[in-house]
Formats: C-alpha cells, sequence, structure tokens
C-alpha cells in the first residue's frame, strides 16, 4: 500500500480471495487471484482464479474483510474475452509447436496460463477465439492421444458439486 499526494492510502497490485463450493459452508476454502484496484472496492484481474466465478480480466467487486484480505463479491463487469480451458499431454505441453504458439498468443496480447502441469487456459477476444480453439485442437490432435482434451473447469465443477458436506 502506497499512500498518494494529498495522504489518501491506494492498494497497489492486490489478491482478492474467491471461496469454492456453493457459499453454504461456514468455513469455506479460499483462493487468492492476483488483481489491481481500479476503483472503490473494484479490482480488475489479473490472471485466473481457481474458482468459476469470474475470470482473468473481468472488474470484480471485493469487500475489505477484518484481516486485511479482499473477499470477492460480484462482477461489476466482465471481460471481453472468451476462456479456452484444457488439461494436456505432457507430449502437447513439451511440443516446441505449443510452445511458439503460446509465444505467439502473448505476442498479439491473449493472455494465457499453465496451472500445475498441464492446465492450460488462455483468453482470446471473443472475434478470435474459434481461429484460437481450432489452432490449439490441431496442435492437440498431432501430440496427444485421440480423445478429446478434457475442460479442466467442467471436471473441477464437476468434484465440487459432488463434494461430501463437512
Amino acid at each position: 500500500m502506497t499512500s498518494s499526494a494529498d495522504g489518501e492510502r491506494v492498494l497497489e497490485s492486490s489478491e482478492v480471495l474467491f471461496e469454492f463450493g456453493d457459499g453454504t459452508d461456514p468455513d469455506p476454502d479460499l483462493a487468492p487471484c492476483r488483481a489491481e484496484p481500479v476503483g472503490d472496492m473494484a479490482y480488475r484481474l489479473l490472471e485466473q482464479p481457481l474458482s468459476y466465478q469470474a475470470k482473468f480480466d473481468d472488474i470484480v467487486r471485493a469487500e475489505a474483510c477484518d484481516d486485511g484480505t479482499l473477499k470477492f463479491q460480484s462482477i461489476l463487469k466482465k471481460a471481453r474475452t472468451i476462456p479456452l480451458e484444457f488439461v494436456l499431454s505432457q507430449a502437447v505441453v513439451d511440443s516446441a509447436e505449443f510452445q511458439a504458439y503460446c509465444r505467439g498468443l502473448s505476442e498479439r496480447g491473449i493472455h494465457w496460463e499453465r496451472m500445475c502441469v498441464g492446465i492450460f487456459v488462455c483468453f482470446p477476444p471473443w472475434r478470435e477465439a474459434k481461429a484460437v480453439r481450432r489452432h490449439l485442437e490441431a496442435i492437440f490432435k498431432t501430440h496427444s492421444p485421440p480423445e478429446k482434451p478434457t475442460s479442466f473447469w467442467e471436471r473441477l465443477r464437476g468434484m465440487l458439486s459432488r463434494r461430501e458436506p463437512g
């Protein structure tokens, strides 16, 4: 945290906490996501949160908690991107073709992340999403077993919906 010229405290890049589950758990699992302040209680997400409540580049409302953390409340403005999410084989991740395509995405200003081993997500503008998906699927087909890559987020949502009450 820094101070502005008029002495007001200004937050720098922060973390907003996202809750896993349906919101009824009295002691929920929380996952941090880097964000930057863009207004009063408003933050732009700088990465993809590990929950499906919001996505990279959304502007969210976050409430300051007593312990100094910021807790996600709602989405104020959705990003104009389409998340493309996959669980990839190590052969795809290690391929020169995939690595070159990721560099190309970055050069075009398209945000992408690899989470853990093999989890890949990118956020092309909606007008480019189909072309990006087709190109990625061609790479996957070349370097993967014949089955279609699985969406990590669909699998995560399924696991959370089947979670036993504490």
